[in-house]
């Protein structure tokens, strides 16, 4: 722990990221999410038991990504919080509103999000896992 500490103070570990990043490639600017959003919300109350990811990558595609790298899915809640019917789960992002419409689509069909009765907490999976 002394030893991060006092690579984090003298700048060391931001020089030894800044190499990584260098190598890897540094964007030139920063990313912003797209302009149209839509809040996929909860359904009902309970414990957030799984996220299906590969549910979540298809919305994310429907909304422009990888290509848009301003589309895509903010999560707002995590497997294990408790959420009540109405609450966002995540928000969906994208450039074009064909786009948003397809990934909305998408989300009304199958939200990805698997909510327990209250209560259900002991039942939390990761849902690539489960399988």
């Amino acid at each position: 722990r002394a030893r991060a500490e006092e690579l984090l103070r003298s700048g060391a570990a931001r020089e030894a990221l800044d190499r990584i990043v260098s190598a890897q490639g540094a964007r030139d600017r920063i990313v912003r999410p797209a302009p149209l959003t839509h809040t996929v919300r909860a359904s009902r109350s309970g414990p957030v038991l799984e996220i299906d990811g590969w549910r979540m990558a298809g919305i994310a595609r429907r909304a422009g990504a990888p290509q848009d790298k301003s589309a895509g899915i903010d999560l707002v809640r995590t497997v294990g919080e408790d959420v009540r019917a109405g609450e966002p789960l995540y928000l969906v992002h994208a450039a074009a509103a064909a786009d948003l419409d397809a990934a909305v689509a998408l989300a009304l069909e199958d939200d990805g999000f698997s909510i327990g009765a209250p209560g259900d907490l002991g039942r939390v999976r990761v849902a690539e896992n489960a399988n």
